[in-house]
């Protein structure tokens, strides 16, 4: 199981291509701990259509699968070894609420009383 932050999405004629910057997993529930310093980065090929709106550059998510080599790459000019990744499971995280870049509105009642 591993996990983290989309960093970009690709989709291709055999599927999508996910890159991922890989955080530490919580125990409690396997959700990326991106607090934590990274801790590298990896591929996901998924088989299929996965549409880049909802698995969004920074969108987090939690992939089980089996590791089935490694591809090189490049992050910027530094060439990178990434780890593949053909998932069995891939669950993306809900977006929170802090995160949309949004102002944040609330509502609310008041009632004022007098004698």
């Amino acid at each position: 199981v591993w996990g983290g932050v989309i960093a970009s999405v690709e989709n291709q004629a055999q599927g999508t291509r996910l890159e991922i910057l890989a955080y530490p997993l919580a125990a409690r529930n396997q959700a990326p701990k991106t607090g934590q310093p990274s801790a590298g980065r990896f591929l996901v090929t998924h088989p299929g259509y996965l549409e880049p709106v909802d698995y969004a550059v920074g969108r987090r998510l939690t992939v089980s699968g089996k590791i089935t080599g490694t591809e090189p790459g490049k992050i910027g000019e530094t060439k990178y070894e990434y780890p593949v990744l053909v998932p069995d499971d891939v669950y993306l995280w809900p977006v929170d609420q802090g995160s949309t870049g949004g102002i944040p509105v609330r509502f609310g009642f008041g009632v004022i009383l007098h004698n």
